[in-house]
């Protein structure tokens, strides 16, 4: 009988969902020892797989209690815990080398301590509103507030972020605390504010959440390609730069658009 060889076993397996792979492991004892070499990638908590002999191999991990160690491929945690002290994981997160962070909805306590260098992606929880202290590091490239969130945030988010987004509640001056490094940013459903001077340069594409009815003449820098309005926008948008792609509008928008500007517009339904 010809055997496959082991790198078409192991390119497969990544097509195979994780309870396929145990399947195919559990067929011989040749195949057993590809539980050792395939991946897993669903999430899962970390208590139920503390025991497994191929423990290292998860790749997406839930930790909502004091740990002494994480999987040796892990990629992405989420953190679980209600009450404690997000400190006390900084430790054994820091070993692990982890590039994307989420924070449970739950989660609301002061973080002491800088999060991990190694975190490119960093999700808050819904309920967390906090001061960030200085907690965010350079490495992060993609940070999502909760819905909760509405702190003041100016010389708080880093230079190396380029995707950011807020949540439902987050209302607060952005004037001089956007980076020039932000490509994509979300603000959200109650935020109303001026945003006179304040889009950095380099953003292509703009998300104007719910609340927002502020005037934006001459706001929009000609990088922008993209930019959405929320339901309750009713502002002319005609200096809108023409190098714009797409513009999308609620249905209930009343003002008059320039020709230049209405066939790059949608229209959206709630």
């Amino acid at each position: 009988m010809e055997i496959i060889p082991s790198d078409v076993i192991l390119k497969i397996s990544e097509h195979l969902t994780d309870y396929e792979k145990l399947c195919i492991a559990m067929t011989s004892k040749l195949m057993d020892n590809f539980k050792y070499k395939m991946t897993y990638v669903k999430k899962i908590h970390i208590q139920r797989i503390k025991n497994k002999s191929y423990f290292d191999n998860f790749e997406n991990i839930e930790i909502s209690d004091p740990v002494t160690k994480c999987p040796k491929y892990v990629k992405n945690i989420y953190f679980e815990a209600r009450t404690m002290d997000f400190s006390s994981h900084v430790k054994v997160i820091n070993s692990c080398k982890i590039t994307h962070l989420s924070l449970n909805d739950h989660f609301n306590r002061q973080i002491e301590y800088t999060i991990p260098s190694s975190v490119t992606h960093l999700q808050f929880g819904k309920r967390y509103n906090k001061l960030l202290s200085k907690c965010i590091p350079q490495s992060v490239t993609h940070l999502t507030f909760g819905d909760d969130f509405n702190q003041s945030i100016l010389n708080e988010i880093p230079s190396s972020v380029t995707h950011l987004t807020f949540g439902h509640s987050f209302n607060q001056s952005i004037n001089d605390a956007i980076p020039s490094s932000v490509t994509h940013l979300t603000l959200g459903w109650r935020f109303d504010l001026s945003i006179n001077d304040a889009i950095p340069p380099l953003v292509t594409h703009l998300t104007l959440m719910g609340h927002f009815n502020q005037s934006i003449e001459n706001c929009i820098p000609s990088s922008i390609k993209y930019i959405k309005f929320g339901i309750l926008f009713n502002q002319s948008i005609n200096d809108i730069p023409e190098s714009v792609e797409e513009i999308v509008l609620s249905r209930y928008y009343r003002r008059e658009i320039n020709d230049t500007l209405i066939s790059k517009t949608k229209r959206y339904t709630v």
